[in-house]
């Protein structure tokens, strides 16, 4: 799921915080937000599986820009299945720890994030 604020809250793969629960108001914040998607949107992250065998870029916004499959392990279907999943969930932890490092860098350390954020 795309990183996004939407309502009041910030949306990170499904989880959210509440800005009110935060004491800052929404005409803090919703700019503060959208100003990281936008960063996040340029930046990218890799997750591999397999020694590079599938690799899977992402956006910093969880976006799947592209998937590359060697073609090597193409004939193997459950194995090839299994380096997706590897690599698709390497890619998201990585982009997990950008979107974290994004929003310390804009809210300062003053501002805690939930440690089960993901």
């Amino acid at each position: 799921m795309a990183w996004q604020f939407r309502e009041g809250r910030m949306n990170v793969a499904g989880e959210g915080v509440n800005a009110g629960t935060l004491g800052l108001s929404d005409v803090f914040l919703k700019p503060l937000y959208h100003k990281i998607a936008r960063q996040l949107e340029q930046q990218r992250v890799e997750g591999n599986a397999g020694n590079g065998a599938v690799r899977v870029v992402l956006s910093g916004k969880q976006s799947v820009i592209r998937i590359s499959i060697t073609p090597g392990v193409v004939y193997d279907v459950a194995a090839l299945e299994r380096l997706v999943a590897g690599a698709v969930e390497d890619a998201l932890k990585k982009s997990h720890e950008l979107i974290k490092r994004e929003v310390k860098k804009q809210l300062g350390s003053s501002i805690p994030l939930p440690e089960d954020l993901f």
